[in-house]
Order: C-alpha cells, then sequence, then structure tokens
C-alpha cells in the first residue's frame, strides 16, 4: 500500500511551516503521477535494501551499521553525467567501511545495457580515482548467471578492469521471511 500527498496534506504542511500552498511546488497530477508509476516498485525494492541492512543491524545486535545511503537522485546528482546508480551504500564495522553502488536488476533490462552500465562505472573509477564496487542485484539466481556470463567479456575488455569490482546477488538467495516487491506483485499490499 502506497500513500500519496493531496491537496489538503500539502495544504496542512504548508501551513505548518507558515507559507501558502502555492509556495510548496505541490502539484497534484505529479504526485498521482508518482502512485501510478513504473518505477515505484523499483525504487522501494532499492528503498527495501537499504532498510533491510538498517534492520539487521538493530536486530542482531551487530557491530556494523550502515554509516551511508544515498538515493538515486542525490547519485544523479553527484555522478549523472556518467552514471546513474539505483543508490549507494556505506557499511561500517570493526573500524573498516566498504562503500558500493547498487544496481538493481528486475530482469526486464537487456544484459547488454548492463553491460554497457560496467564501461560507464569504469569511466568514472578512472576520471575521480576512486574504485567503488558495484553490486548488482536482481531477481533470480538463474538471471544472475546471465548477468555474470555477459559481464564476463565487458570486464575482460576494459583496461582497468580492477577499478571496477562487480558483486552480484539475487533476490531468492535472501532470507524466505524478507519481501521483494516485484514488478508484477507492486500493487499488491
Amino acid at each position: 500500500m502506497h500513500y500519496v500527498l493531496d491537496v489538503a496534506g500539502a495544504a496542512v504542511l504548508a501551513h505548518e511551516d507558515g507559507l501558502d500552498p502555492k509556495e510548496i511546488g505541490y502539484q497534484h497530477d505529479r504526485a498521482m503521477g508518482i502512485a501510478h508509476s513504473l518505477r515505484l516498485a523499483h525504487q522501494v525494492a532499492v528503498n527495501g535494501l537499504f532498510t533491510r541492512l538498517i534492520h539487521h543491524a538493530r536486530q542482531h545486535d551487530a557491530t556494523g551499521r550502515l554509516a551511508a545511503w544515498w538515493s538515486e537522485e542525490r547519485c544523479a546528482g553527484l555522478y549523472g553525467d556518467i552514471v546513474r546508480p539505483d543508490g549507494y551504500g556505506r557499511w561500517a564495522q570493526g573500524g573498516a567501511e566498504i562503500e558500493w553502488f547498487v544496481e538493481l536488476d528486475f530482469g526486464t533490462e537487456p544484459l547488454q545495457r548492463l553491460a554497457l552500465k560496467i564501461d560507464a562505472y569504469h569511466r568514472l573509477a578512472t576520471e575521480t580515482r576512486i574504485t567503488t564496487p558495484i553490486l548488482i542485484w536482481t531477481t533470480t539466481t538463474r538471471r544472475e548467471a546471465r548477468i555474470r556470463e555477459a559481464l564476463v567479456d565487458t570486464l575482460r575488455h576494459l583496461d582497468q578492469s580492477a577499478r571496477v569490482p562487480v558483486a552480484t546477488t539475487a533476490a531468492d538467495l535472501a532470507n524466505p521471511t524478507s519481501t521483494w516487491t516485484s514488478p508484477s506483485s507492486a500493487g499488491s499490499p
């Protein structure tokens, strides 16, 4: 179930901040567009990845924690001229940290497009001189295997493939009690 801010809610929020509702830029048609967006399931799944990491750290009294979580929009603002990751995360544990970009794959994208993304990440790493691993998270182990096969040639042809460490995983490897929102189940509560 997803809730979208309506006109009355926008007015209440504006008045709480002492603003005229017209000043906050609320657009009813845009809000309704979000509710029916095909990207909604994608965003919910990416957010779910990060919130599950936070939940894991809290539930298991883990020594690690999610130190950073950047949205797709923030990443686009920083790196959008080269890459557009679905998110960025940094995990801190035992005095060490690891960061990564996440690419969520629902299995709808051609494998060649994922390969082109790796080229773009290589360009980012070369230009910034910062090596940031990429986590490709997909729906099934079968799709994960196909992604790995497609990326072999791409990585082999990069002049410095070590600048683009790639990890893959699949949702069907996760704890069976965790939830995954696929495009086919996105409309179900």
